[in-house]
């Protein structure tokens, strides 16, 4: 019968003790290591221009700073107080004496393993001559019992190796006495179950499951709860939502961010040579900014400051105070989620032109670029300044690097290494695909398919300046049905990149407080309504231009809805918007038409029959020809019958004419 006996010396709760404390800090102390993001890719994936590479340096200060001035906070102390624990118990399990041996009779008798029977025999005849209780004299803190015991083990190890029973028993049960009681232990103290203890126990269970759990998990639902899908508080998607119109502009978005970065984060105290130096901040964007103004009824010193640095950001102003170029990074990381949280308020609208604006503001914000300037693609080379380019006439990026070129400016070079892994964005085609139809029936679900590649400016992309007739020729080639019909079936968005192509990587973006990849969004409108017919999806690792690739110098995207359920003509746009790069929009228009299926299914019909008429030469042909069912005509005797027919039909029209003669 099993017997359970309760962890005396503490062993067995220890292992416990060390599980359970395993399991709750490894996820805890990996809460405190900072998120690296896309630093930890390849060196080959950054942006080898200097700005870039300073900002690299810059970003990984950062983040070192961040990981050596952590908060000791209460989660702080708890983690080093259960890491002081966890030693301990370690320590003590360490040192901890277990007996835990395997019963072996050849180590009671002190001889090797193997050892012959009759050796055996007498190296058991000289013991028991210096063993025997009868022979032993006692030393000192040694008692009889304790040498009895010792006899006794030496005689059943003897028998265990020479007795023909006790060594069957050792072979089957491990002991030369039979087969032992099965004890089970419990990894708990005795006195954890003893009577007098059971009100603390008890008060230890209550306050753990009882108060704790309930307070982390009520704590963790009240805060989630807050928080919508795309990260943002919901006090924040609130403001979006009252104070966002159709006809919002640029101004009133940023306004709107520098507004919920109060809600988003605690207030932080500034010190007086920071306000000071935010006060000249707010003077200089006020004279460029004629139009910020508070969109609401509540203007906080917050929120004044929040959107003083991010027009300090998009207007390219130097920061004096470390702690203002602090907080507008973190301002300007967090812009990511308010943005996306904007972009569902305008999507769930239709809103097309708030809509652009809204994924705009995203690349203005990321190469600090005014939005709706009129040169922010050439706002974007490396080492250009605002000064050098006028705000009321329009250049064109390549304008401004062939001026360069004549000039042979050193920024040449510099633009070239970041054209590396940036250009222009090529739609090659765009077209829609029903699978397995010809034609778009109302309902029917509509894939839109897309290729695209990134061209390089032709000024950097050959030795001449001028481009190559070969990327510039409209691409017509298109996948085999099979290859195309496959990738339609399939779950993804994207086809496998091509073999051999080289994707943008990390993005240009020397002024963006982090590593970031380019992406795009795709989407369709309808810009005769100023409404958004197909949500937006993001892609992004377009493949750059290689005519080494032959006719699939592209990568092909999709995009699938449902056609509209009216037989029209619907004059669409595709628009594919970068989120990081200013001027690198493409928007195509394009034609959906919606056929009326009972027209299509009139065509199919009379197809249908045509097939499931037999041939007029087969037995089934001859019975339905006896019948008075429709056959094919024989493709052998059908020519010669109809000129048969037309003969008779002759002779019948003569013999009717010299009827009437007569």
């Amino acid at each position: 019968m099993a017997q359970y006996s309760y962890d005396e010396s503490g062993s067995m709760a220890s292992f416990l003790v060390l599980t359970f404390l395993a399991v709750v800090l490894v996820p805890l102390t990996y809460s405190f290591v900072p998120s690296r993001g896309p630093s930890r890719k390849s060196k080959d994936e950054h942006c080898t221009c200097s700005e870039c590479r300073a900002k690299e340096q810059k970003v990984h200060k950062r983040k070192q700073r961040s990981l050596l001035s952590l908060r000791v906070g209460p989660k702080a102390l708890l983690t080093l107080s259960l890491w002081g624990l966890f030693g301990y118990t370690l320590y003590r399990v360490a040192t901890m004496d277990v007996d835990s041996a395997i019963y072996d009779p050849f180590a009671i008798l002190g001889i090797r393993t193997g050892t012959s029977e009759a050796d055996i025999k007498r190296h058991y005849r000289r013991l028991s001559l210096k063993f025997h209780p009868d022979k032993v004299k006692l030393a000192v803190n040694e008692t009889l019992e304790m040498v009895q015991e010792k006899f006794v083990d030496l005689t059943k190890a003897y028998k265990a190796l020479t007795d023909e029973t006790v060594r069957r028993n050792l072979e089957l049960y491990g002991h030369p006495d039979g087969k032992q009681e099965y004890s089970v232990g419990i990894a708990i103290p005795r006195w954890i179950v003893e009577g007098q203890n059971n009100i603390w126990v008890l008060g230890v269970y209550g306050v753990v499951f009882g108060v704790g759990l309930p307070f982390l998990v009520g704590r963790w639902w009240f805060t989630s709860r807050k928080m919508t899908r795309d990260r943002v508080q919901g006090a924040t998607a609130t403001l979006f939502f009252k104070n966002m119109r159709d006809k919002s502009d640029y101004p009133v978005l940023v306004e709107l961010l520098g507004r919920s970065w109060e809600l988003e984060r605690p207030v932080a105290k500034r010190s007086p040579a920071a306000e000071e130096a935010l006060d000249g901040i707010v003077k200089s964007v006020r004279e460029k900014v004629p139009l910020w103004t508070p969109v609401g009824e509540f203007d906080s010193a917050r929120t004044r400051r929040a959107t003083a640095l991010l027009w300090a950001h998009l207007l390219r102003l130097p920061l004096s105070d470390p702690s203002l170029e602090h907080e507008q990074d973190d301002l300007l990381l967090q812009t990511r989620d308010m943005l996306k949280s904007m972009l569902s308020i305008s999507l769930a609208h239709n809103w097309l032109s708030l809509s652009l604006k809204v994924m705009r503001l995203q690349a203005a914000l990321a190469q600090a670029v005014p939005p709706a300037s009129l040169n922010g693609a050439v706002l974007q080379l490396p080492q250009i300044r605002n000064e050098e380019v006028a705000d009321d006439e329009r250049e064109e990026l390549e304008g401004r690097l062939l001026q360069w070129k004549k000039l042979e400016d050193e920024r040449l070079e510099e633009a070239r290494k970041a054209f590396g892994r940036w250009g222009r964005l090529e739609v090659v085609d765009a077209y829609f695909k029903v699978i397995d139809e010809k034609v778009v029936t109302p309902g029917a679900i509509v894939f839109l398919v897309l290729k695209l590649r990134l061209q390089p400016p032709a000024v950097l992309a050959t030795a001449n300046g001028s481009a190559s007739a070969a990327s510039t020729e409209k691409d017509t080639s298109k996948p085999s049905n099979d290859d195309e019909t496959a990738f339609l079936l399939s779950r993804k968005e994207a086809e496998d990149l091509p073999k051999g192509a080289v994707t943008p990587g990390l993005a240009h973006a020397p002024r963006w407080p982090d590593d970031r990849r380019p992406g795009w969004w795709v989407f369709i409108g309808d810009r005769r309504t100023d409404r958004v017919v197909v949500p937006p999806i993001r892609i992004a690792n377009i493949p750059l231009s290689d005519e080494s690739r032959g006719a699939h110098n592209y990568r092909m995207y999709k995009m699938q809805f449902q056609a509209p359920p009216q037989v029209a003509i619907y004059p669409f746009s595709v628009h594919i918007i970068s989120d990081t790069y200013i001027g690198e929009d493409a928007v195509r228009d394009v034609k959906l038409q919606v056929v009326d299926p009972a027209v299509l299914g009139a065509d199919a019909d009379v197809e249908e029959d045509d097939i499931s008429d037999p041939d007029e030469d087969t037995l089934e042909g001859q019975l339905a020809a006896m019948k008075g069912g429709r056959v094919k005509p024989s493709p052998v005797h059908g020519e010669f019958a109809d000129e048969d027919d037309e003969e008779e039909e002759e002779d019948d029209e003569e013999s009717g004419t010299d009827d009437d003669s007569d």
